[in-house]
């Protein structure tokens, strides 16, 4: 089964584009050695999760195979072998497109009930974080930074919730996020979404935010009447963009904005190699046209959270979002 091969030849390029870019860029993969082999362990672990959880057809057999392969790779420790292997995951990563579940807890006891109800099968959760500054509303830490738990994961003695059994994307709604940038790292997200309002300098706070990149993706968020060439100054610093699928954010159950199809569609035109996020309104009747419009990576909150059944709604969501990223109906 080679994934790359049967993709149509505009996929493949898109495709080789981003690598290029990721090879380019990413810091990892200037520095040979021990840290491009934990990498490497990381691309494996990531791979196996995409496969094994989105395409049903890969048997015990062939998941056993690809598992082998990947490791005579890591111990290889070329670039060759990370480029063949950060391609392959990406095919997957831009073009079968991601639900990710986003939580909203006041508390850190609800932390844990929201990401209970997905861990396991949402390979990523995206963690709302709002300091009631920025937005009104509030979510933990804030409120409780001296918690016993929040002290715990700032000392490093303690994960996230659940962090064994998913990766955590912080959506920072909060004033001046770089200045609580240490906590932010201690809680090890795989990525950090900054939103462009709440930033007074994004430069210099994108600039602050690099020293994580080694191992954490960033993602800039911004409002409906954002253009492409007003981040073009950015792009060097981030990762993906995430768009806002509702006029008031910091709110779920929000009523879905039609504005923001064609901010994705002017995005996805202008960088067609940058993954895209839509945050806000995602249900079975908008994904369908976020999808069309050039989103890969849609974030859901209420559509999954307040269905009496989280882990249904979820991959009814998932697997409606693959039939779509295939060209299906």
């Amino acid at each position: 089964m080679n994934w790359y091969a049967d993709i149509d030849e505009t996929t493949q390029r898109e495709t080789d584009a981003v690598t290029d870019r990721i090879l380019d860029e990413w810091p990892w993969t200037q520095h040979p050695g021990s840290h491009m082999q934990r990498e490497m362990k990381k691309l494996q672990d990531m791979y196996i999760t995409i496969r094994t959880q989105r395409d049903a057809s890969v048997d015990t057999e062939e998941r056993a195979h690809l598992q082998e392969q990947c490791m005579v790779l890591h111990k290889k420790n070329q670039r060759n072998a990370t480029k063949i292997f950060t391609r392959i995951l990406f095919i997957d990563y831009l073009f079968m497109s991601d639900i990710i579940p986003a939580l909203m807890p006041r508390t850190y006891t609800q932390l844990e009930e929201l990401v209970d109800a997905v861990a396991g099968y949402a390979p990523v959760v995206q963690f709302d974080i709002m300091d009631g500054h920025f937005v009104t509303g509030k979510t933990w830490p804030f409120g409780d930074m001296e918690s016993e738990e929040f002290l715990a994961i700032v000392r490093e003695q303690e994960d996230l919730p659940h962090a064994d059994a998913c990766a955590y994307e912080l959506d920072l709604m909060v004033h001046e996020p770089g200045e609580y940038i240490s906590q932010w790292q201690a809680m090890k997200p795989a990525s950090i979404v900054l939103h462009l309002e709440s930033m007074h300098d994004p430069v210099e706070t994108l600039f602050l935010f690099q020293r994580l990149r080694e191992h954490t993706a960033i993602g800039l968020s911004f409002s409906r009447d954002i253009r492409p060439q007003d981040i073009f100054a950015y792009l060097p610093s981030i990762d993906f963009i995430q768009c806002m699928g509702i006029a008031h954010i910091g709110k779920q159950g929000e009523p879905f904005d039609e504005t923001v199809l064609e901010q994705i569609e002017a995005f996805h035109k202008q960088y067609p190699s940058l993954p895209i996020s839509v945050d806000g309104a995602v249900s079975r009747e908008t994904l369908p046209r976020l999808i069309a419009a050039g989103a890969r990576r849609l974030v859901v909150g209420s559509g999954i959270f307040a269905h009496p059944e989280p882990v249904h709604a979820f991959m009814e969501l998932r697997d409606q979002a693959t039939a779509f990223s295939l060209g299906g109906n």
